[in-house]
């Protein structure tokens, strides 16, 4: 057997990494004392000799003490079948637990090059401190990597490692009081059948690596947290969405990171009907949602803000919908273009309170950037307001239903038809 795998075995002890607390202790040095006296009596039946052959070969050996300096976790048993039968509570789930019980409230974890970890939950962190995991694999059923704890600010380095949950999340972070966690990944592959990552109150770094539900739930779901996806940084599925942005988060794609997905009704990015998020497209950076129902990005909320600086947005429907409903939704670089409408601006009320800029009035002119294009309706207002300051919109019905609220000063908009300007140019 692989010296570097860690495997469930029945008939092993249960490894304790955490050095023994005082009443461990007193009741480890109180077991050999028993020993000691029943050893020294002079007369014993047969009876109690054999219960104590019996209680001398079941002496527990004191644990060694783990030294988060070495590579190799210690062995475990798996608690999968303990788990669905007796265990209640989730710190009973963990088959190897890296909550170190030490004093100090800081630690600092490096699992090595090599290293693979089975089981329920792979690695729980429940303390401030930092964690590196490099060239790891952790498959798990439950949790791969667990952030959690109270006030608590860990910080976790995920590189050339692959983490798979097959049941639950590969990532998540979890606070039960504030507390910001870190996670940085880079060059890895990160699984999860439900989320890939569940992050709540997470700084989440991507690059160079990709994420992906196995399943139809969201890659990400991103609550209170700032989510990062940087060169390189991939979200790729036939089956699921992208990005699921719940509350008061913001959502970066940066140059070389792209969402594409397949699935019929995708959603590249979505924002329910919750406030405070946003989402930044930058210059490289791709949305791209083949379905005929899908959206590249989809606003239910209130109070949201997306800001479209540059790279693309292609989508077999619609490549922006956003509710009229204290929104923004600003474009002033890139190209959205999409089958159905590039932008829509849907009616919430009868209230007019929506707005969707096009270009920026404080710039110099340009005339093509941004561009929108829709295969019906370069930009569908509903309901709202739209404002024409920058770039160029494209329809085959028309560029625009609806009215301009404002243009940019003394400028007017010129309409120029399909042979000058071929939608697929």
């Amino acid at each position: 057997r692989d010296n570097n795998t860690i495997e469930s075995n029945k008939e092993e002890n249960l490894s304790i990494i955490s050095v023994l607390n005082e009443n461990e202790k007193h009741k480890f040095i109180n077991f050999n004392k028993k020993i000691k006296y029943l050893k020294s009596l002079k007369k014993v039946s047969e009876k109690e000799k054999k219960h104590l052959e019996g209680f001398q070969k079941d002496e527990p050996k004191k644990p060694k003490e783990f030294n988060i300096n070495e590579a190799e976790p210690p062995k475990y048993r798996d608690f999968g079948e303990i788990y669905k039968k007796e265990l209640e509570t989730l710190e009973k789930l963990n088959p190897i637990l890296f909550n170190l019980q030490k004093k100090k409230d800081d630690y600092d974890l490096t699992v090595k090059n090599g290293v693979t970890i089975k089981g329920y939950t792979g690695i729980d962190i429940v303390k401030t401190g930092t964690g590196n995991i490099t060239g790891a694999t952790i498959t798990t059923t439950g949790l791969g990597v667990y952030l959690r704890g109270s006030y608590t600010k860990p910080v976790v380095n995920i590189t050339n490692s692959t983490i798979t949950s097959t049941e639950g999340y590969a990532i998540e972070t979890r606070n039960y009081e504030w507390g910001y966690k870190k996670v940085d990944i880079k060059g890895s592959t990160i699984k999860g059948a439900s989320h890939a990552i569940c992050s709540e109150y997470g700084d989440i770094i991507i690059e160079d690596s990709l994420v992906v539900s196995t399943g139809t739930a969201y890659s990400i779901w991103a609550n209170q947290s700032s989510i990062k996806l940087n060169n390189g940084a991939k979200i790729e599925s036939d089956t699921a969405n992208g990005i699921y942005n719940h509350y008061n988060s913001w959502i970066y794609l940066n140059s070389g990171s792209s969402i594409k997905l397949t699935r019929e009704d995708a959603n590249g990015v979505y924002l329910p009907s919750n406030s405070y998020c946003g989402v930044v497209l930058n210059t490289g950076a791709k949305i791209e949602t083949t379905g005929s129902s899908s959206y590249g990005i989809n606003n239910d909320g209130y109070d949201r803000t997306i800001n479209i600086k540059g790279g693309e947005i292609i989508s077999g429907n619609i490549g922006i919908r956003t509710r009229s409903y204290n929104n923004t939704v600003n474009v002033t670089g890139g190209t959205i273009k999409a089958n159905t409408y590039g932008i829509y601006q849907y009616k919430h009320d009868d209230s007019q309170n929506g707005t969707v800029n096009m270009g920026d009035s404080e710039v110099v002119l340009d005339q093509n950037v941004p561009l929108v294009t829709g295969g019906q309706y370069g930009i569908y207002n509903e309901k709202g307001y739209v404002n024409f300051y920058n770039g160029r919109l494209r329809g085959t019905t028309s560029a625009l239903y609806g009215e301009f609220y404002k243009l940019r000063h003394a400028m007017k908009v010129v309409d120029i038809d399909e042979y000058e300007d071929p939608l697929e140019s």
